[in-house]
């Protein structure tokens, strides 16, 4: 089995030297937090063998909090505590990745399935070419841990959203700058969905809230009210006109985006009663 090193920006030498980071101004060579990016497996049909990540304590039990399938169901990424990005291809490790200093909670495939985004407690955002096996740009600005991401269904843009109250949104194509923030959140955004027909951007929020914004411009077209506690979890309908939400509670709301009255609701989890809810209702 090959693993393939990439020096990051920052580092001695490497074919990814020239990459950078996009920030709200756009291009510049971002802080070298590791001094490489770790690919590993050559093929789809290669097991994870050596890799300076192989024989670690937190590579041997790791934590996944996050995963993606790729749009035509043939890949699988993993990420989570262990801060590596590990993409399977029928049950075998295709790609391995460590680019991220912290843990990694969120990943997204692009439409195209070539492309994966991920958000993690480092502060930062990055794309990587699973294919091509390079990385392509982080995403900075947040200055707070970044919770999630989310690809466009044309794939141009990327949505993060994180621990700052804010969301961000990133070109993907030429410079792939920061285009657009979107504030007014009074808790972390935790949870970013685009509608499959690419007009709704939803969020959910620490402040018990689910925010629906134009995908075109951001401006905001509803709030959602209703969750008595934080709102962890969004899920679009296939045909765009229903959303479902979760907060901490266990509670799932179905709502009608047609004219954001509420449908019908659902106590998840009817056992389970978080010991800090009143706290965090309190907050």
């Amino acid at each position: 089995m090959e693993c393939s090193t990439t020096a990051l920006p920052g580092s001695a030498s490497g074919p990814m030297a020239s990459s950078m980071a996009a920030t709200a101004g756009g291009w510049r060579p971002p802080a070298a937090t590791r001094a490489s990016t770790v690919w590993c497996g050559s093929g789809p049909w290669e097991r994870e063998a050596s890799s300076r990540f192989a024989t670690s304590p937190r590579a041997r039990t790791p934590s996944s909090p996050s995963l993606a399938f790729s749009p035509d169901g043939k890949r699988l990424a993993t990420a989570g505590a262990d801060r590596i990005i590990r993409v399977y291809e029928t049950g075998k490790l295709l790609v391995q990745i460590e680019d991220h200093a912290d843990w990694i909670f969120d990943i997204a495939f692009s439409p195209n399935g070539n492309r994966l985004a991920s958000a993690s407690r480092d502060k930062t955002s990055k794309m990587f070419d699973v294919v091509k096996k390079e990385s392509l740009v982080t995403f900075t600005g947040h200055g707070q841990p970044v919770y999630t991401v989310a690809f466009s269904p044309d794939g141009k843009a990327v949505a993060t959203g994180g621990e700052d109250n804010q969301i961000r949104v990133w070109t993907t194509e030429g410079e792939a700058k920061q285009v657009r923030e979107i504030g007014g959140f009074g808790g972390t955004v935790f949870k970013l969905r685009y509608s499959p027909d690419g007009n709704i951007l939803a969020a959910c929020s620490g402040d018990k809230s689910v925010r629906l914004f134009k995908a075109q411009n951001g401006s905001q077209v509803r709030s959602l009210a209703g969750h008595a506690d934080w709102v962890y979890s969004l899920a679009f309908s296939p045909d765009s006109k229903t959303l479902a939400s979760g907060s901490w509670d266990g509670e799932v709301r179905l709502w009608n985006l047609a004219d954001g009255k509420p449908g019908l609701n659902i106590i998840a989890a009817p056992g389970f009663k978080p010991k800090d809810s009143g706290a965090r209702a309190a907050r």
